[in-house]
C-alpha cells in the first residue's frame, strides 16, 4: 500500500495523506455528493488530535465535495477514520504548508467533523 507515496511513517506534527482511488457517491436533498477517502499510513501515532493531516493540492480533483481522513496501520492492518470536512471548508479553515515543492492544506484532526454527522 505504501508504494513510496507516503514518506512519514511516524505521525509527528502533521501527516502526509494520499488521496485514494475510489469516490463514494451519496444522494442528498441537494443532489449527489462525492466523498473521497484520504489516507495516511502511520504505525506510530499517539492519538493526539492536535496533530495535522494534509491534502496535497496538486492531487485534488475538483468534482469531490467531501474529504474523509483515515489513518491506516500497516502493523495491525486496521483503518481508523479521523473525520471529514467539505473541501470548501478546508480551503477556509486549513493552513497552507509547502513541503517538497508541493503545497499541502493542513488542518488539525480536532477540527474535522465527526463521522456520525456525515
Amino acid at each position: 500500500m505504501n508504494n513510496g507515496l507516503l514518506t512519514k511513517k511516524d505521525f509527528e506534527d502533521y501527516k502526509h495523506m494520499v488521496i485514494g482511488p475510489n469516490v463514494i457517491v451519496v444522494p442528498s436533498s441537494r443532489g449527489l455528493i462525492q466523498i473521497r477517502v484520504v489516507t495516511g499510513i502511520c504505525s506510530n501515532w499517539n492519538c493526539n488530535t492536535d496533530n495535522l493531516v494534509s491534502l496535497n493540492l496538486s492531487e485534488y480533483q475538483f468534482d469531490v465535495d467531501v474529504l474523509t481522513f483515515c489513518i491506516y496501520s500497516e502493523e495491525t492492518r486496521n483503518r481508523h477514520i479521523l473525520g471529514w470536512i467539505l473541501f470548501d471548508e478546508l480551503l477556509t479553515k486549513g493552513e497552507a504548508l509547502e513541503n517538497d515543492d508541493k503545497v499541502h492544506l493542513t488542518i488539525p484532526i480536532n477540527r474535522l467533523e465527526k463521522m456520525e454527522n456525515l
